[in-house]
């Protein structure tokens, strides 16, 4: 029941959502993402749209044409999702790489794909290498998904950046979840990497992100962990580590860090200078923000939803 949920869920996010954090998800990395693959998450971007574009453009001439037959409709409904080198020619250099990162070979991938879950070599790299020159993108939504994903696992397979490519997909989860908070509190309400301290000095815990509006506080606990393939194809233990590393553990801390807040005691400093607030706070609202879209879901013989324990939810599934 799992694995279907997770295999049918939907994406989680929009097109052009995925096209505006990737740029900002591998703002970082953009000198090791230069080097090796010969393009910029931004233009990559570029090109997404362009081919979106050009899909619609086809499509439109194609509802006007007038067809002498079945071979013909054919013919004009596969050039829709078709294209060329010269479709692409505004964006120069860039061209090459792009396809280079994002293309594929029929009959030459997914030799071991058999279960809903396993990982798909289409989701990386969605488009299809034909003959002649030939590009096919079925699908132009899947390029944006796989520009927001993919880059990172091209750096994890380097084992002299990995880790710094680690630490930058926790920096972009906690600068993305501030700005996003920011525009609803205002940046001068909205606080990161907090700690809580005793009288005595002793950090009690830290808030990834904190906003303080009057006596009330909201704490996000932000995590970049994602579920692994095992655990999409409905592996118990694997579904379940997973969404404690991702989920529980994020609101375990926000307990710790609201218990912290209320107690009058204690005092909140970032790079050791404290925060002085007008107000005393009164209640803390939690907040566990993760990097990637986790495909929860309703389960749906019993339609219970899996918010704070998904070992709750197994365990009334049974």
């Amino acid at each position: 029941m799992v694995a279907e949920t997770i295999f049918y869920g939907g994406s989680g996010a929009y097109d052009f959502q995925y096209l505006e954090f990737a740029a900002q998800k591998y703002r970082h990395d953009a000198a090791w993402i230069w080097s090796h693959v010969g393009v910029g998450v931004s233009k990559m971007g570029e090109i997404a749209r362009e081919l979106k574009t050009l899909h619609e453009r086809k499509f439109n001439n194609f509802i006007g044409s007038k067809l002498a037959g079945f071979r013909e409709l054919c013919k004009l409904g596969l050039e829709v999702f078709c294209f060329d080198g010269g479709d692409l020619q505004k964006f120069g250099d860039a061209v090459e790489p792009f396809l280079n990162a994002f293309s594929l070979a029929p009959g030459e991938v997914n030799a071991h794909l058999e279960f809903p879950g396993q990982y798909n070599e289409l989701q990386s790299k969605p488009i299809i290498r034909l003959e002649g020159g030939q590009y096919f993108l079925p699908i132009a939504f899947i390029i944006s998904e796989a520009i927001y994903e993919t880059p990172f696992y091209w750096m994890n397979v380097d084992e002299a950046y990995a880790e710094t490519a680690l630490l930058n997909r926790g920096r972009f989860a906690e600068n993305v979840t501030a700005e996003l908070m920011m525009r609803v509190f205002g940046p001068q309400n909205v606080y990161r990497d907090v700690e809580v301290r005793e009288k005595k000095g002793h950090v009690v815990t830290d808030i990834d992100v904190l906003a303080i509006v009057g006596n009330k506080a909201i704490v996000c606990q932000v995590k970049s962990k994602r579920l692994t393939e095992l655990a999409r194809r409905g592996d118990q233990a694997k579904l379940l580590a997973d969404f404690k590393s991702a989920i529980q553990d994020a609101y375990h801390q926000g307990l710790q860090c609201r218990k912290a807040l209320l107690d009058k005691k204690n005092k909140l400093f970032i790079n050791g200078q404290e925060i002085h607030l007008d107000e005393s706070i009164d209640d803390a609202y939690l907040m566990c923000v993760t990097v990637d879209h986790c495909g929860r879901g309703k389960c749906t013989t019993c339609q219970f939803q899996a918010t704070r324990s998904l070992a709750a939810w197994m365990r009334r599934c049974r």
